[in-house]
């Protein structure tokens, strides 16, 4: 199985995301080969609801859900735009719920892109 196999099993639109890359595999491939950087510069979301800095947790949570977007990785990008959108109306106990359901997904995610 090569990468875009293991992406599409876990609910990944490889299609639409290579139309979005023009049909360029390898770029595409470089893309989701940083996107383990991504999430894991971004995922201290919690720490910062729980220190009050709800920007910070706005801004990784707008980042993660739209470098996901980016290459389609559509549990991730659902994740976050709900996130986001309960950041943004000051639900954090909504936002954390949600962070806490996507964690299985993302280090799922994260170990598929690492392995490849």
């Amino acid at each position: 199985m090569d990468l875009f196999e293991a992406l599409a099993n876990v609910g990944t639109d490889i299609e639409e995301a290579l139309g979005r890359f023009m049909g360029n595999k390898e770029l595409l491939e470089l893309m989701y080969k940083k996107m383990p950087e991504s999430i894991n510069k971004n995922k201290d979301i919690i720490p910062d609801i729980q220190a009050g800095k709800i920007d910070e947790a706005i801004h990784k949570a707008h980042t993660l859900k739209g470098n996901m977007g980016n290459v389609s990785i559509k549990p991730m990008y659902e994740a976050y735009a709900k996130i986001t959108e309960q950041l943004r109306a000051n639900d954090t106990a909504g936002a954390i719920e949600g962070i806490n359901a996507i964690q299985d997904y993302q280090n799922k995610l994260i170990e598929i892109l690492s392995s490849y």
